[in-house]
């Protein structure tokens, strides 16, 4: 819903290559931000505990446990692809040709 009800959407050159850096950020290293941005990817993370806490508590757990730890790690991964991507569609910015400084 938020990509829809957005002022404004990004484009996915922007989404895909844009680095704020230093001027809001205090962050100078493109590296750096690389490695800050794949940070929120742990979040998925998150979808693995409930799995690992019900395997107790199934039938064969020795099989079906590692399946559905498996399995809710790859489905969290695609929801949380999907909730990064629709809040940084929708990222605005205040000056339009901010965009175009280097």
């Amino acid at each position: 819903m938020l990509p829809l009800l957005a002022l404004t959407t990004q484009s996915a050159s922007f989404v895909f290559s844009h680095f704020e850096m230093a001027e809001t950020t205090a962050i100078s290293s493109k590296p750096y931000a690389v490695i800050l941005a794949f940070l929120i990817s742990q979040y998925s993370l998150c979808g693995n505990d409930a799995a690992v806490h019900q395997t107790e508590e199934t039938k064969g757990a020795d099989k079906n446990g590692p399946i559905a730890i498996v399995t809710s790690l790859g489905i969290i991964s695609v929801f949380q692809w999907a909730y990064i991507l629709a809040f940084a569609f929708s990222i605005q910015v205040r000056n339009s040709s901010y965009l175009f400084i280097k």
